[in-house]
């Protein structure tokens, strides 16, 4: 074959490649915005809406070290919530990155294009990082971009280093998996050679994004991540494991999560095996200091799966990633990738059918009546009116939604919409409906106010009756339930 002949193969191959990428990441689009659409905020996407609504840029930085996450997530969403446009706005910068990490996949991924698609399709990537808004689709972003990067890394050290910067004000996750990386990477650069002005400024830039994190959330006194208690959560790891691939849909529960843990614990096996047949020491390298490092937070700090093991699944697809890369000619380890492709392609593939069931789940059914209750409480009462809820937590999903409004939170006794996060917050978590009333008649005494319980009509108060709750409680899931709402008035005489 001629050299022109090759040259026009590429080019075709090339373009072909892109117009997969594309044509996959516009259904990607489609979807997760449909869904995004008809999806009702958990709790810690309205506070992080709240924040960004009500907080100045001081009170944010404040709060990074009590929330235990930098303020990169509150400041993309500022410009919008300040502006008092719809939630809807959070969604579409979480959609944004959520598609771009998308796109980096699907065009330069080290993967078949199946194995490609089912992970963007997967329930991770295509609705616990995309429809719910957190994050954690900023860490999958920079964690992709690090890993695309990566082959070029002594040529663009500059685009790395802000890749690897950005990764590392995302979120702790994002923050360790990025030192992880840019440690090896400062120890390549001074092994053997002298170092040059463009990696000097990747490795300043590099240290200005941890260093910006840190500094962020250090807290010499921490009211909810203290050591001091021991491992908080000994579970955590198991856990991780059962829920980093193969994620069966609520349908198949009756089967238990053995065979996801199996089909995991290969997975795990077989990145370490190609990792080792690639002799890289650069995805070894990022895969054992991160696993380490994300292991002590979830041990440590927090952990709720799934959420949190998609930060080790993030963490296996970018070592791999970076494996693949030191080794483009694929001398070695070929039947390990393979197998890898193989075990990726299953474990996704189940996790793609999980992602359907939670897209119907969010098309068919509320999270919770939030949106129902603000709605009804703007159109019956104006922002000054006082209205007691027993706890923030539960506040936050009707706020979002009431612009300019503030709840008087029994739990902190104090006025507000988004959380303080602070040790009285801590101290006064699950305030019992029955306290919520002596602290309002303690407050309040017979002025005229309203309680909002999310609990459900079953309690009963001398002096109180219901006025509204919220319709279609019975559609809401068992696990649901505590986002119904029910306002509550001073019997008539």
């Amino acid at each position: 074959m001629s050299k022109e002949s090759r040259a026009g193969r590429r080019e075709r191959q090339h373009w072909t490649e892109w117009a997969v990428a594309w044509a996959v990441t516009a259904m990607f689009v489609l979807i997760c915005g449909a869904v995004s659409l008809r999806h009702e905020d958990w709790r810690d996407e309205a506070d992080a809406w709240l924040i960004a609504r009500d907080a100045g840029v001081s009170e944010v930085w404040a709060l990074t070290r009590k929330v235990g996450m930098p303020a990169t997530w509150y400041l993309l969403n500022m410009p919008a919530a300040k502006a008092g446009l719809n939630p809807i706005w959070m969604h579409w910068v979480n959609l944004a990155a959520a598609v771009a990490a998308a796109l980096i996949m699907l065009r330069w991924g080290p993967f078949p294009w199946l194995v490609r698609a089912s992970i963007v399709f997967s329930y991770m990537f295509a609705y616990e990082y995309a429809i719910v808004a957190r994050p954690y689709s900023l860490v999958a972003l920079g964690a992709f971009a690090v890993a695309a990067l990566h082959r070029g890394h002594r040529r663009h050290p500059l685009a790395l280093g802000l890749a690897v910067a950005f990764l590392a004000n995302t979120t702790v996750h994002g923050l360790f998996i990025a030192f992880a990386y840019a440690t090896w990477f400062a120890f390549d650069a001074v092994r053997g050679r002298p170092l040059d002005r463009r990696t000097i400024v990747a490795l300043v830039v590099m240290a200005a994004g941890g260093a910006l994190c840190v500094a962020q959330l250090y807290d010499p006194h921490p009211a909810q991540f203290s050591d001091a208690a021991g491992i908080r959560y000994p579970y955590a790891l198991e856990d991780a494991l059962r829920n980093l691939g193969a994620i069966p849909p609520p349908e198949m529960e009756q089967f238990g999560t053995e065979p996801a843990l199996i089909i995991n614990s290969l997975l795990v096996a077989l990145v370490v095996l190609v990792i080792v047949r690639q002799r890289s020491a650069a995805g070894g390298w990022t895969l054992l200091v991160g696993i380490v490092l994300l292991g002590y937070v979830f041990l440590y700090k927090w952990f709720q799966a799934p959420r949190h093991a998609g930060m080790v699944t993030v963490l296996l697809i970018m070592s791999t990633w970076i494996a693949v890369a030191d080794d483009p000619m694929m001398r070695r380890g070929r039947f390990a990738r393979q197998a890898l492709h193989w075990a990726l392609g299953v474990a996704m593939g189940i996790s793609v059918t999980t992602a359907v069931s939670w897209w119907l789940w969010d098309w068919r059914y509320e999270y919770s009546h939030g949106r129902q209750m603000a709605r009804w409480i703007d159109a019956h009462y104006p922002p000054e009116s006082g209205i007691v809820i027993s706890s923030q937590i539960y506040g936050t999903s009707v706020l979002m939604y009431s612009h300019r409004r503030q709840f008087w939170y029994a739990d902190l006794r104090q006025w507000g919409s988004y959380c303080p996060w602070d040790a009285n917050y801590v101290k006064n978590l699950g305030l019992h409906p029955r306290i919520m009333m002596a602290r309002t008649l303690a407050q309040f005494g017979d002025r005229n106010v309203r309680l909002l319980l999310p609990y459900g009509a079953g309690f009963r108060f001398d002096g109180w009756e219901l006025e509204h709750q919220t319709e279609g409680t019975d559609g809401l899931a068992a696990e649901r339930a505590q986002e119904a709402f029910f306002l509550y008035r001073p019997s008539k005489p």
